[in-house]
């Protein structure tokens, strides 16, 4: 599960920098460095896909953001809970009247995942 986690993290990362050289602004990595716990680490290291970059001119891309998967918002949730406290985790998933990250209607996975990761900051 956290190398499940930190794939994402990863590929969030990858995107962001992304975006972020297409706006010409400079990024700052807010994650530490992980070093493998596994052997198995740095094999899932080097399968993490990278985001595939068209050959369309940048005035004919529209970024559309893609919706948050359960996992995606199950892992933000978590992460939330374990940095700012489970009350905190509660109080985002009573905004959506959820008692669990099941309860969230999969309608609302990318707003309930902006307000998680709003909650972290």
């Amino acid at each position: 599960m956290i190398e499940q986690f930190l794939e994402v993290l990863k590929g969030l990362l990858a995107v962001l920098k992304e975006i972020s050289g297409k706006l010409n602004t400079p990024t700052t990595t807010a994650f530490p460095t992980v070093l493998p716990t596994t052997a198995a680490a740095p094999q899932a290291e080097k399968a993490v896909a990278q985001p595939a970059v068209s050959q369309q001119p940048e005035s004919a891309q529209i970024a559309v953001p893609p919706t948050p998967t359960r996992d995606q918002c199950g892992n933000a949730l978590l992460s939330l809970a374990t940095t700012k406290g489970r009350d905190v985790a509660v109080v985002v998933l009573t905004k959506f009247n959820a008692q669990k990250l099941a309860d969230v209607k999969e309608s609302d996975y990318a707003a309930f995942f902006n307000a998680v990761t709003e909650a972290g900051k």
